[in-house]
C-alpha cells in the first residue's frame, strides 16, 4: 500500500510539473505570434504611408506648385486616408515651414521646431537615422514627435524639381487601437530600440518616456542580438511580456499581460490536476484505513487469542473497541467461548475441591458440558452424603464421577482440538486468504455460531474485494476507450490545424500579390496622368496650327509679299506634324499597354472570384470587390479601344495634312501663276487641322477619363487588399485556436493514461487477497442486497466512451 501511494504521488508530481509547464510555454508561444502579427500590420502601415506619400508628390497638382491646386489636392487625398490620418501638409523646404495643410491651424509650423529624427529604408532591409536639418531625401519617415502636447508620426517624400515635400502626419493614440491584446489587462507599446524611448502606447504619458530599464531592458537586449520575437517574464511587475521586432524599421513591438490573467488556464488545470490527485490518495487512505489495515490487524488478535486458548489459558483479554460488524461479532462469539471454557474449568475445579457451595457453581453452563458438570455435582454430593451408608452405592458413585470425569476430559480435548483449527483457519484469513472456512458442523453451539459468524464475514469481505478488482477493471477498460477515442479526436485536431495553416499561407500569398497590383496601379496612374499632360501639349500646338492656318488665309492678298515666309512657316508646320505623328504613335503604345493591363486586370478579378467561392461565407464581401475590379476592368479596355479608334482618325487626318503641306511646297515653288491654288490648298489646310484639332481635344479628353478610371481602380485594389489581409488575420486567429484545442487534447490523453495506470496500480494491489470469484454468491442481485457496500455504474456516464 506504501508502494503504491509513493508511486501515485510521484506520478501525479510529474504530471503537474509537465502539464504546467507545458501549458505556460503555450501561453508564452501565443503572446508572441500575436506580438509578431501586430508587428507585421506595423510594419504593413509603415509602408503603405510611405507609398502614399510617394503617390501624393507625384501629382500633377502638387507638383505644379500652384496654391489653390495643392490645396485641393490635399483635401481629396485626405478624405481617401484612414482615421489615424489626420493631416496632410505640403512643406516649404527652403523656408523649413508648413506652406499648406489641411490644417490650417497647422500652417507656418516651423519644422525645426519638432525635433524630428528621420528614417530612410536602404536595400537589404537596413534603415538609417538622422536629425532634420532642412533637407528631405526621397521618401522617410519620422520617430515619435510631440507638437502642441500630442504625439504624431510623419512620413515624408520630396517633390520632384521643388524645394518641398508632402507630408503625412499620423495620430499615435488613434494608431494603438489596432494592437491586438486579448488578454484582460494587457497592454502593447513600440519601443525604439536606438535609445530605448516608448514610441507608441495607449498611456498618454508613457509616450517618449524611458522603456523601464531603457537599452538594458531585456527585450531591447535580445532585439540588439538580432532575435526576431520571444517571450519573458518581469517579476518585479508580476508581468508576461511578447516582443517582435517591426520589419523595416529600428521599433521593437512589447505585448505586456499580468501573469494571473495570462496563466489562469493553466492555474485552473493545475487546481483540478491537485483535487484529483487528492481524491485518489484519500481512496487509497480509505481503503487501507477501513477495510485492509483495521480488519488485518483485528483478525491477527483473534488469532493469537485464539492459540492462546488452545494452550489452556482462560484468563484472556478480548480487544472491544465497539465494532459492530462481522469482525465485532467474531470478537464477541471468540470471547463467549473464552468465558464458557473459564467457567466450565472452575466449576470442574470447585467439584474436584468438593466445595460445593463455590459460587462458580451457580454461574450456568449451558450445553453438554454443563449438564455433565452439573450431574457431576449433583452425583459427587449424592455420593458424598451416602458414603457412610453404602459403599457400594460409593463405589458406583465413584464410576459415575469417573465416567464423568472422562466425558469431561474428552470434551475439553475437542474443544481445545477445535480452537486449534480455529485459530489456524483465522491466521490463514489473516495472511489475504479469503477462501478460508471455519467448519460449522461442530457440536458446540457457541463454537458453530462463531464459526457461521467469521464465515459470513468472510463471504461479505470477499465480496466487496471483487467488487473492488471489477471496479478496477472498469475503470481501466473506460479509461482505455477514452484514451483511444482522445486520440482520435487529437489527430482530427492536428488535420484542422494543418488546413488552418494551409489557408493562412494562402491568403497572405493573395494579400502580397493585392499590393503588389497596388503598387503597378499606382505607376499606371501616374503613366496615364504623363499622357493626359502630353495630349494638352499636343492639342496646344494643334490650336496654335489652325490660328496659323487662318492668319494664313487672310494673308492671301499679301501672299507675294509673304511667300518666302510662307515656305518656311510650311516647313515649321511640317516638323510640327512630324512630331505629332511620332507622339500619336506613342499614345497608340501607351494605350495598348493600358489595354494589357485591363486584360490582366479583368483575369486578376476572375482569380479573385475564385478565391472568394473557394472561401464560401466568408468571401462575400471579396467576391463584390472582385467584381467591380473585373466591371471596371472591361470598362478600361472598351475605353482604350476608342482612344485607339480616335488616334487612328488623327493619324489619317496627319497624313493628309502632310500630303497637302507637300502640295502646298510644290505651288510656291512654281511661283506666283499658283497663287489661287495655293489659297485653296491653305484653305485645305486650314479645315484638316481645324479637324485634327477636334480630334486632339477628343484624345486629351479621353486621357483625363482615363486618369479618373485608373484612380478608381487604384481604389478598388486598396479595399480588396485591405479585404484580404482581414482574412489573413481571421484565418490566423483560427489556426492559432486549433492549435491551442490541440494541446489541450494532448494534456486530456495523457491524463486519461495517467488514470489507467492508477487503476493497474489498484489491481496489483488488491491481488494480493485470495478470493474466490463467485464469492458464495447465488447472484449478483443476491450480492447487492447482502453487501454493505453498493457498486453501480451511471450508464449516461457510460455513453461518451462507447459512443
Amino acid at each position: 500500500m506504501v508502494a503504491v501511494l509513493v508511486i501515485t504521488v510521484g506520478a501525479a508530481a510529474f504530471f503537474y510539473v509537465d502539464i504546467t509547464g507545458e501549458l505556460t510555454a503555450n501561453v508564452q508561444s501565443e503572446m508572441e505570434l500575436a506580438a509578431d502579427d501586430d508587428a507585421g500590420e506595423l510594419a504593413n502601415w509603415v509602408e503603405t504611408n510611405e507609398q502614399a506619400v510617394e503617390t501624393i508628390a507625384t501629382r500633377e497638382e502638387v507638383v505644379s506648385s500652384d496654391d489653390e491646386a495643392i490645396d485641393t489636392a490635399l483635401e481629396e487625398e485626405l478624405e481617401t486616408m484612414p482615421t489615424e490620418i489626420v493631416g496632410l501638409h505640403y512643406a516649404d523646404l527652403e523656408t523649413g515651414e508648413i506652406a499648406h495643410s489641411t490644417d490650417d491651424e497647422t500652417v507656418g509650423t516651423d519644422l525645426a521646431d519638432l525635433d524630428l529624427e528621420l528614417h530612410t529604408r536602404l536595400s537589404g532591409g537596413d534603415v538609417t537615422e538622422f536629425e532634420f536639418q532642412g533637407g528631405i531625401p526621397g521618401t522617410t519617415y519620422s520617430d515619435t514627435y510631440d507638437r502642441d502636447g500630442d504625439h504624431f508620426i510623419a512620413f515624408f517624400s520630396s517633390i520632384d524639381g521643388a524645394d518641398a515635400a508632402v507630408m503625412i502626419e499620423a495620430d499615435v493614440t488613434e494608431l494603438d487601437a489596432t494592437f491586438n491584446d486579448q488578454i484582460e489587462g494587457g497592454y502593447t507599446q513600440v519601443i525604439d530600440i536606438d535609445d530605448g524611448d516608448v514610441m507608441i502606447a495607449d498611456d498618454h504619458d508613457a509616450v517618449l518616456s524611458t522603456y523601464r530599464d531603457g537599452t538594458d531592458s531585456r527585450a531591447v537586449t535580445e532585439a540588439d542580438l538580432d532575435i526576431a520575437s520571444g517571450a519573458l517574464e518581469y517579476d518585479d511587475t508580476d508581468e508576461v511580456a511578447a516582443y517582435a521586432q517591426v520589419e523595416g524599421t529600428d521599433w521593437l513591438l512589447v505585448s505586456h499581460a499580468p501573469q494571473d490573467e495570462a496563466y489562469a488556464i493553466t492555474r485552473d488545470v493545475a487546481t483540478s490536476l491537485i483535487g484529483l490527485i487528492g481524491i485518489s490518495l484519500a481512496g487509497f487512505l480509505v481503503i487501507g484505513a477501513t477495510i485492509g489495515r483495521s480488519t488485518a490487524r483485528a483478525m491477527d488478535d483473534l488469532a493469537d487469542n485464539a492459540t492462546a486458548l488452545s494452550h489452556g489459558e482462560t484468563d484472556l483479554e478480548i480487544a472491544d473497541d465497539g465494532r459492530i460488524d462481522e469482525v465485532g461479532q467474531v470478537r464477541a462469539s471468540f470471547d463467549g467461548i473464552r468465558r464458557y471454557l473459564e467457567t466450565a474449568a472452575e466449576q470442574a475445579d470447585a467439584i474436584a475441591r468438593q466445595e460445593f457451595d463455590a459460587p462458580v457453581l451457580e454461574e450456568d453452563v449451558p450445553g453438554k458440558l454443563g449438564d455433565s458438570l452439573e450431574t457431576m455435582r449433583t452425583d459427587l454430593e449424592t455420593y458424598i452424603d451416602d458414603v457412610e451408608t453404602s459403599r457400594e452405592e460409593a463405589e458406583a458413585a465413584q464410576a459415575e464421577v469417573a465416567e464423568a470425569r472422562r466425558e469431561a476430559e474428552e470434551l475439553a480435548e475437542d474443544l481445545e482440538r477445535k480452537a486449534g483449527e480455529f485459530g489456524q483457519v483465522m491466521g490463514e484469513a489473516a495472511e489475504g486468504d479469503l477462501t478460508q472456512r471455519l467448519d460449522e458442523g461442530v457440536d458446540n453451539e457457541a463454537l458453530a455460531a462463531i464459526a457461521r459468524a467469521f464465515n459470513e464475514m468472510l463471504e461479505d469481505l470477499e465480496r466487496t474485494i471483487v467488487d473492488i478488482q471489477t471496479l478496477a477493471e472498469d475503470v481501466d477498460h473506460v479509461s482505455t476507450d477514452v484514451t483511444g477515442r482522445v486520440a482520435e479526436i487529437e489527430n482530427a485536431s492536428e488535420e484542422v490545424s494543418r488546413s488552418a495553416e494551409e489557408i493562412a499561407t494562402a491568403t497572405a500569398d493573395q494579400s502580397d500579390r493585392f499590393r503588389t497590383v497596388n503598387g503597378e496601379m499606382n505607376d499606371l496612374s501616374a503613366t496615364i496622368e504623363e499622357i493626359a499632360s502630353t495630349a494638352d501639349d499636343v492639342a496646344s500646338v494643334s490650336s496654335r496650327a489652325a490660328e496659323r492656318a487662318d492668319v494664313a488665309g487672310a494673308a492671301a492678298s499679301d501672299i507675294h509679299e509673304e511667300m518666302n515666309r510662307l515656305e518656311h512657316r510650311a516647313e515649321e508646320i511640317t516638323a510640327q506634324v512630324g512630331q505629332l505623328d511620332a507622339e500619336m504613335g506613342e499614345i497608340s503604345e501607351i494605350v495598348d499597354l493600358i489595354d494589357d493591363i485591363a486584360e490582366q486586370t479583368n483575369l486578376l478579378a476572375l482569380n479573385a472570384s475564385i478565391e472568394a467561392a473557394s472561401a464560401a461565407e466568408g468571401g462575400d464581401g471579396f467576391a463584390v470587390v472582385a467584381s467591380e475590379v473585373k466591371s471596371l476592368a472591361e470598362e478600361t479596355g472598351e475605353a482604350t479601344q476608342e482612344v485607339d479608334a480616335l488616334i487612328a482618325e488623327v493619324q489619317g487626318s496627319v497624313d493628309e495634312t502632310v500630303a497637302e503641306i507637300d502640295r502646298m511646297r510644290e505651288q510656291v515653288d512654281r511661283g506666283m501663276d499658283a497663287v489661287d491654288e495655293g489659297t485653296e490648298a491653305i484653305e485645305g489646310i486650314t479645315e484638316q487641322v481645324e479637324r485634327a484639332n477636334d480630334g486632339v481635344q477628343s484624345i486629351n479628353e479621353a486621357t483625363d477619363e482615363q486618369a479618373r478610371a485608373s484612380e478608381r481602380v487604384v481604389t478598388m485594389v486598396d479595399e480588396a487588399t485591405e479585404s484580404s489581409e482581414a482574412t489573413r488575420d481571421e484565418t490566423e486567429t483560427v489556426a492559432a485556436a486549433t492549435e491551442e484545442q490541440t494541446a489541450t487534447i494532448s494534456d486530456v490523453a495523457a491524463g486519461a493514461q495517467s488514470l489507467t495506470e492508477m487503476a493497474d496500480d489498484l489491481r496489483a494491489s488488491l491481488d494480493a487477497f485470495e478470493v474466490d470469484g463467485g464469492g458464495g454468491r447465488d447472484s449478483e442481485g443476491e450480492r447487492a442486497r447482502e453487501t454493505d457496500i453498493v457498486l453501480r455504474h451511471d450508464e449516461d456516464d457510460l455513453e461518451p466512451a462507447d459512443g
